[in-house]
């Protein structure tokens, strides 16, 4: 065992983590990520004329960057979205292999992701630590709004989405895991899908 005599070497953490104080790890320090965990500021236009389950953000999370009282938040910011008015689009929030939470857009009117109008706003999906490694809960919150951002637009306003979910998962986060957000259409369409200008992932501690 370790005694107050004995030095011993602790290797070096991933790239981007820092050292911390942790009760639960057997030398009483472990590596951990703070701040950005990964962005991309790219402006993409996904889902449109498919019906397969598409990635808008897949991020990995480093090992132990949860612990057993941190958490993640990742922000999509959202420059357009839109269905048909005979098809839906499912959501899913996941983590490692679990989806923790998911909502389904059904299309009561025709929206098209090629209009400027077309309602913009922010996805977030936060996951924290549950009190043990492998426990933990997310919370999926979507507002996404063409009246409030596009107030001075002509023509009707027909898309509002808000919503707030929370679901849990036993996912050992003391290994790497993938922190991601998946769009589903139920038809094939050129005008459904969703347009992002990039998104945020931040480690919180």
């Amino acid at each position: 065992g370790i005694t107050p005599s004995t030095l011993t070497k602790l290797a070096v953490g991933p790239d981007g983590t820092i050292l911390t104080a942790d009760s639960t790890a057997a030398a009483g320090v472990s590596y951990i990520s703070k701040g950005i965990i990964g962005q991309n500021a790219s402006v993409q236009t996904l889902g449109i004329n498919s019906i397969n389950e598409v990635s808008v953000m897949s991020v990995s999370i480093p090992a132990n960057t949860l612990s057993t009282n941190k958490a993640v938040r990742s922000t999509i910011f959202v420059q357009g979205l839109a269905t048909n008015a005979v098809s839906s689009m499912l959501f899913s929030a996941n983590y490692g292999s679990t989806r923790i939470a998911s909502v389904l857009l059904v299309g009561t009117t025709s929206e098209d992701i090629g209009d400027p109008n077309s309602p913009k706003g922010e996805i977030k999906f936060t996951l924290l630590a549950n009190g043990a490694t492998n426990a933990q809960r997310g919370n999926l919150f979507i507002d996404v709004n063409r009246d409030k951002l596009n107030a001075g637009a002509s023509g009707a306003s027909t898309m509002a989405f808000f919503t707030n979910l929370t679901g849990t998962s036993a996912i050992d986060s003391t290994q790497a895991q993938v922190i991601g957000l998946t769009i589903r259409n139920s038809t094939v369409s050129s005008i459904s899908g969703i347009k992002i200008s990039g998104y945020l992932v931040e480690g919180i501690t």
